[in-house]
């Protein structure tokens, strides 16, 4: 009797251990699919904000100061730089989701629209006569 008990109490600790690491291993699984989205969203919450502090700064300079900012984009849908906003619009499995970046100056966007696949970008950023900063896509 007493191999049996020993052998039953076996399986269950087996079978308890087993409950156990299945949620676990379910979350990880999640996790690893979620991964590339979140990545996508960071890099586009870290580029626009990287835009928007240049502009900010580019706006608060004399007419004549200019900044090249290199940032890395993820797979987008549009880039929008109008009146004091940039918007990032980022492609992720569950649709597109928008990124917005407040700017304290006004802002306009020039061959942004190119930006269309995931990589590095040079962007010029430079103040107008018209007191407006704009962001240029450097080719």
């Amino acid at each position: 009797m007493k191999k049996a008990q020993v052998a039953m109490e076996f399986l269950v600790v087996i079978g308890i251990l087993t409950l156990a690491v299945i949620p676990i291993l379910m979350a990880m699984e999640w996790n690893a699919q979620n991964s590339p989205d979140r990545l996508a969203i960071s890099k586009g919450t870290f580029s626009a904000a990287r835009l928007a502090s240049s502009v900010n700064s580019i706006g608060s300079l004399e007419r004549q100061s200019k900044i090249r900012a290199n940032v890395e984009m993820p797979l987008l849908e549009s880039v929008q730089a109008s009146g004091r906003e940039i918007v990032l619009n980022v492609y992720t499995t569950y649709g597109t989701v928008a990124i917005v970046q407040a700017t304290d100056y006004q802002v306009g966007g020039i061959g942004m629209e190119k930006i269309n696949a995931e990589g590095t970008y040079s962007i010029d950023i430079y103040k107008k006569d018209d007191g407006t900063v704009a962001l240029e896509l450097v080719e």
